[in-house]
This record gives C-alpha cells, structure tokens and sequence, in this order.
C-alpha cells in the first residue's frame, strides 16, 4: 500500500511526544500537590464502596494534638482503623490526600505507555517498509503470482483489501504475502498479479506488488 512515509513517521514521533506529555504533566501536578501539602497520618474510620469505587473517611492530629475529621481522597484498599499516610494543603484541611501512586497517575501511565507503543510500532513498520523497498529497487526480480486469498476491511466510502499472495522464486521455491491496496486491483482471488521480490540479511524475503 502506497502512503506518506514522512507523515507515518511524523505521526509516531508526535504520539510518542503526546504520551510523554500527559505522563509529565500529571507526574509535575500531582507532585507540586504534594509539595505544597502538609504530611499527616491519617486513621480510616468509615469505608465506603460505590461501583469499582473507594471512599473513606478519617481523622489525624494536627500539631496541637487535635483530632480533625477528614475525607482521605484517593484511597486504595484500606479497612477500618488501618492507618495512611497523606497529605492535607493549607487551605482545605479537611481533605487528605494518599500520598501513594493515585488512580489518575496509574491511568495516565497506562495510557501514556499505550500511546508511546503506538507510536513506536509505526515508525518501526515504517522504516522496515522503507528498508525493504530500497532493497527492492536495488535488487529486486520480477515474477508472477496469483492472488490466493481477499480480506476486506473498511467501510462503504472506503474500503482495504488485503490479499495473500503466492508466487515462486528463481529456484522454484513457493512464497506467499500479504499486501494490502484500497484500489480494486487486490480484491478478487485468482487473479494474476506481478510481483517483485529480493532476499534480506536475515534470509527473509521482501516482497510488493508492482
């Protein structure tokens, strides 16, 4: 299939810088949060499971020694009477936050690290796509195959056809393929179609449909 490799490229580069965006940005908030806060150790006096949901409530000594009743935010799993440490900001001493990896934290990361696989996948089938057919142009030969199997993907405004291929080398040694075109070329099986074929470092073969 024909595309943009700068784009495809341009394209994994700015999911990877995406990713380590939204990981930074929720690391350097929710640290200046913590920076700011007070460090107090918190008693769990009442839980409360909504859903996949936690919520607890609880109470710490301020320096006077005074009890003060607090909801602890970002609670994981606690009982009654286990003790947590967190951290309350100066002008809401009734919250306490967990000091422990939040649930926010632990999603950004999931999602920042899916993000950056993404990214990285594309840029590596990119510049594999872009080794093999430099050494196609250099190297290639030609044959024919036939086409031995279609799998339509898409909608009805556009639609991918991914075809298997058989073909024989030069010695007579048989090899199938997958290539994929949005064109009607590759969507009806049987059909005979050229290919071109070369044999990589690693006794692979690069093949495409000219």
């Amino acid at each position: 299939m024909k595309y943009n490799a700068k784009k495809a490229i341009a394209v994994g580069i700015v999911l990877i810088i995406f990713g380590i965006g939204i990981f930074s940005f929720v690391c350097i908030k929710e640290k200046a949060k913590s920076a700011d806060g007070i460090p107090v150790e918190c008693t769990v006096t009442d839980v409360t499971i909504i859903g996949k949901r936690r919520y607890a409530d609880g109470y710490y000594l301020d320096k006077d020694g005074n009890q003060v009743d607090v909801e602890i935010v970002n609670v994981g799993r606690v009982s009654v009477n286990d003790t947590i440490d967190a951290y309350i900001l100066p002008d809401n001493p009734n919250t306490a936050q967990v000091k422990s990896p939040t649930s926010l934290m632990l999603f950004a990361g999931a999602f920042s690290g899916i993000v950056c696989l993404g990214g990285l996948f594309i840029i590596k089938s990119v510049l594999k796509e872009v080794s093999e057919k430099k050494l196609l142009d250099a190297e290639g030969k030609f044959t024919k195959g036939r086409i031995i199997d279609v799998r339509v993907d898409g909608d009805k405004n556009v639609k991918f056809y991914f075809a298997k291929i058989s073909y024989q080398d030069a010695d007579g040694i048989e090899h199938t393929f997958e290539d994929c075109d949005d064109k009607h070329r590759l969507s009806r099986a049987g059909e005979i179609v050229n290919v071109r074929y070369a044999v990589k470092k690693n006794g692979k073969y690069a093949n495409d449909v000219i």
